[in-house]
């Protein structure tokens, strides 16, 4: 009869052992459920922008205007892959007799594939327009840019699809940004000179503590 018991309590064990298992195991999947489902979609884009000053000045300093042009594209950002359909650039104007244009219809993001998609700054509005963003002598300029497509059907940069079947591949995923500008000196209509800057855009999966720390942001 003892033995009997013992029996009856080991299986009794064994099985309240399990549940707690199980039950231990379902709220762990659940939790990496619903970690994945806040990745999902996620990446990193990093602008490659270290050697731009150098870029603009190599340009700049023939002129004697070493120093005088500022462009800035930003930090790294988590974003929505599908979403992200616009980036942010800051321009600084520093010289005194110099009106700076910024050429949308001439500078444009090239893709995977080798495709030069034109540009355009977003309006107020959130419209596009592909006309010249001034920046007058000693001022500054904010401007958001997007590939130049139907206001209705916004183009996003880079479709999800085929950045996560590279990060799959392990293979990178890099666009090219090429931004014209245009100095143009006040008064002097004949004396313009044509600014080609080159940048580079990374993109790579989000981590969920990338993800989570710019939710606090």
């Amino acid at each position: 009869m003892a033995t009997f018991s013992v029996l009856v309590l080991i299986v009794y064990l064994t099985i309240a052992f399990y549940v707690v298992y199980r039950a231990r195991q379902t709220l762990i999947e659940e939790k990496q459920l619903k970690q994945a489902a806040i990745v999902v979609g996620k990446a990193v884009v990093k602008p490659l922008s270290d050697d731009l000053d150098k870029m603009i000045n190599s340009q700049l300093e023939p002129l004697g205007l070493k120093g005088a042009i500022g462009v800035s594209l930003g930090r790294e950002q988590v974003v929505d892959v599908d979403k992200l359909i616009q980036w942010p650039v800051k321009i600084e104007n520093r010289t005194t007799t110099y009106a700076l244009f910024v050429e949308w219809d001439k500078s444009s993001l090239t893709n995977l594939q080798g495709q030069a998609r034109t540009l355009a700054c977003v309006t107020p509005n959130q419209g596009q327009s592909q006309l010249p963003s001034l920046t007058p002598p000693s001022d500054k300029l904010q401007e958001n840019f997007t590939i130049f497509s139907q206001p209705e059907s916004p183009v996003p940069f880079i479709p999800s699809v085929v950045l996560f079947k590279l990060a799959k591949e392990q293979k990178a995923c890099n666009l090219s940004l090429r931004l014209v500008l245009r100095l143009q000196e006040v008064g002097l209509y004949t004396n313009q000179y044509t600014l080609v800057l080159a940048c580079g855009f990374q993109f790579r999966i989000a981590t969920l503590e990338e993800v989570l720390a710019s939710a606090k942001k």
